[in-house]
């Protein structure tokens, strides 16, 4: 093997394991939820169910009739289905407009007061610095609309469909409102369970009795928001997410800690090389996996959620030693690169695994290309030879045979590769304490 072959296979074996280590991989919530539509899709087409026929008054007509699907699936997909219906998407643009016409009155109000009050001073009374700093409050327990003449609250909207009854908040479960943008308002008295606010953005909102357990916010942001011990963040898929300043992450609110997507290896890699090279590139937003950004956990504390909590601590940590990278001391930038190059930061057995794997690889492949007459006993030119010795070497068992270096240069490799083996077991036992002492 010439020094051009064994480089082209160190760097396909680097990308093979940067593959593996960094691929982002469709969840199997999503696969399991394509699924679930597509069987029920099926079943209803079965049924007699086409394209011009409403989705929505076809299922409620025959739901009872169809056996194939459980009862939970029925009940979610009826929640969802039903704003498919002429008085669902009539609901859902008055919902929108009940929002919005909100947001506009309170502003009206504010540049009301701003015009007769166009210099605010210290002479302003209580009531005018708390019209200035108040926010528009949303509370569904006010919202009704009118459909062919008829005037709907949201208890008469759900009481038109055969679902499962909820009480204490208005019931807009299954609601699809992606893509929404809300900023600096109160937002009262809602259900949102299994609703779906992909790609949304809420800035400066305080959610007040407000359940989204099961609703996806992927992709979404939030910014400055706050829950009340009322709300419900319960098992809600925050995968892709910016959680940015977030109030209200404890044991109510998060009785089950909602979904997210883990920020991956070579993510990280990338951010802080780019920090070494001197790249200023504000990265606090970017990236597939869920971002966490100065939120407090500290009332996380229950075991259920425990496991979400370090990790959010984790990354916290991880992003403020990155943005921070150029402040640190040489031997901070060192040891944290370090860290993060072994183990993800103390954060991955897989990472290290593989790392040694990789440092196995590569000395197999510098003693298959070194002459037969650099050790006391030939490799035979046989690359799991090499391999064998490779292994046993680095993991400290003796080669158990009479293989032993001769030339110079094959006894510094040999002894290269052993101290990274100890390096590598001392990183595996400190690996776990620290993971063993993050549980109590």
């Amino acid at each position: 093997m010439n020094l051009l072959q064994f480089s082209g296979t160190i760097a396909l074996v680097y990308g093979i394991v940067a593959l593996l280590i960094g691929s982002t991989i469709e969840s199997e919530e999503d696969f399991m939820k394509s699924k679930e539509i597509k069987k029920i899709e099926r079943i209803l087409t079965k049924k007699g169910c086409s394209p011009e026929k409403n989705i929505s008054d076809f299922w409620f007509k025959n739901k009872e009739k169809i056996n194939e699907i459980d009862h939970n699936l029925k009940d979610k997909f009826s929640l969802q289905i039903r704003w498919k219906s002429e008085l669902g998407k009539h609901c859902k643009e008055s919902i929108k407009d009940f929002i919005s016409r909100n947001l506009q009155e309170h502003k009206k109000t504010v540049e009301d007061f701003l015009r007769k009050n166009p210099l605010p001073d210290a002479h302003l009374s209580k009531y005018d610095l708390s019209i200035l700093a108040s926010k528009p409050i949303i509370d569904f327990d006010q919202f009704s609309f009118s459909y062919k003449d008829k005037l709907y609250s949201l208890e008469d909207f759900a009481g038109s469909f055969k679902t499962s009854y909820v009480g204490g908040q208005r019931d807009l479960r299954g609601i699809d409102l992606s893509g929404i943008r809300l900023s600096t308002a109160i937002i009262k008295n809602a259900n949102f369970v299994y609703a779906n606010f992909y790609n949304s953005s809420f800035t400066m909102i305080d959610f007040a009795n407000v359940n989204f357990t099961h609703s996806s916010f992927k992709n979404s942001s939030f910014v400055g928001v706050s829950f009340d011990d009322n709300s419900s963040l319960s098992n809600t898929d925050m995968t892709g997410a910016f959680i940015n300043a977030v109030r209200g992450l404890n044991n109510k609110t998060l009785a089950i800690p909602f979904k997210f997507k883990k920020v991956s290896y070579l993510w990280l890699l990338k951010q802080t090389f780019k920090k070494i090279i001197g790249r200023k590139d504000h990265f606090i937003r970017e990236g597939q996996h869920t971002k966490f950004h100065v939120n407090d956990v500290e009332e996380m504390s229950k075991s259920e959620i425990r496991s979400l909590k370090e990790y959010i601590k984790w990354y916290q940590y991880v992003e403020t030693k990155i943005v921070e990278f150029e402040k640190l001391t040489l031997r901070e930038k060192i040891g944290f690169t370090l860290s993060l190059l072994a183990t993800k930061h103390w954060d991955s057995y897989f990472v290290l695994i593989c790392n040694a794997f990789l440092v196995i690889l590569f000395f197999s492949l510098l003693f298959y290309c070194l002459h037969a007459s650099a050790f006391s006993d030939s490799l035979n030119n046989n690359f799991i030879d090499s391999f064998y010795y490779s292994f046993i070497n680095f993991t400290s068992l003796g080669s158990g045979s009479n293989i032993s270096p001769i030339t110079g240069w094959a006894k510094v490799f040999v002894l290269v590769e052993s101290l990274c083996g100890y390096t590598t077991l001392g990183l595996l036992i400190f690996l776990i304490g620290y993971k063993v002492g993050k549980l109590y």
